[in-house]
């Protein structure tokens, strides 16, 4: 019977492994009103009198994935963004001034903090009727900006802006803020320089002045999500699935038999 104990054992672990819970997820800049809004906003990155450049960031769409693990419980993000302005009426992306941004969360358990989900913007004045059910909550742990090409060797540290019980990160349909039937996500954070000291960087000629000696500036990322085709499952072997369903189908026949 001890036996017969450990077999069923190895077989339903094999059988679980057989649906490994890991989807990964492209993000990409949120739509509302049919115009792209940003991936990232940063407040007061630059300094007045830099060259063109703004508050928002656009995400690569093609080096920017959520993965997330529903038996770790955990979301991690790692993209990249890159500073867009308004050049003459065109959006233009500046992808010489980029950070690459990483941030893992864990699973909140629950529906998530009071207050939550933070949804201003979708279907006033009640935005976030219906919206609990579907919605993932997720505490900030390590999180940074590390820059890129004109910005390399600038950085910062990210923590969870937490201004009130709305502001985890937020991940299911309507989670971008802006679109309640599109899957998406946002958070919310401070950023704490690593310079200590401003900094000017050049791209083109054109001088770029940084805000960079401030602690506890703020922003925020908000993005649509779309699954992964062929990545969301990771699974194991199919000869050792098959192994396990028919082991597992040997021990009941073994048990019955008993």
């Amino acid at each position: 019977m001890k036996l017969l104990g450990t077999l069923a054992a190895v077989a339903a672990a094999l059988v679980a492994q057989g649906h490994a819970a890991t989807t990964v997820y492209k993000m990409s800049d949120t739509v509302f009103q049919g115009q792209a809004r940003h991936g990232v906003w940063l407040s007061n990155f630059f300094k007045g009198g830099s060259a063109p450049s703004s508050q928002y960031w656009s995400l690569d769409a093609a080096q920017s994935t959520l993965t997330v693990d529903d038996v770790a419980k955990t979301a991690v993000i790692s993209a990249v963004v890159s500073n867009v302005y308004d050049d003459n009426g065109t959006l233009t992306t500046n992808s010489e001034l980029s950070f690459q941004v990483d941030m893992a969360f864990t699973l909140l358990e629950g529906s998530g903090r009071p207050g939550g989900p933070f949804c201003q913007t979708i279907n006033k004045p009640n935005p976030c009727d219906g919206l609990h059910a579907g919605m993932a909550y997720y505490e900030m742990g390590d999180a940074s900006f590390t820059g890129l090409n004109a910005l390399a060797g600038i950085d910062a540290t990210l923590t969870d802006r937490g201004l009130n019980p709305r502001h985890p990160f937020q991940f299911g349909l309507g989670g971008d803020a802006f679109n309640a039937a599109v899957l998406g996500g946002s958070s919310w954070m401070n950023v704490d320089w690593n310079q200590n000291t401003d900094v000017s960087v050049m791209v083109n000629n054109l001088t770029y002045n940084l805000n960079t000696d401030q602690n506890s500036m703020h922003g925020d990322i908000n993005f649509a999500a779309m699954e992964l085709p062929d990545i969301g499952e990771v699974p194991i072997p199919g000869a050792a699935l098959l192994f396990g369903s028919a082991l597992a189908g040997f021990v009941a026949r073994r048990k019955r038999n008993a």
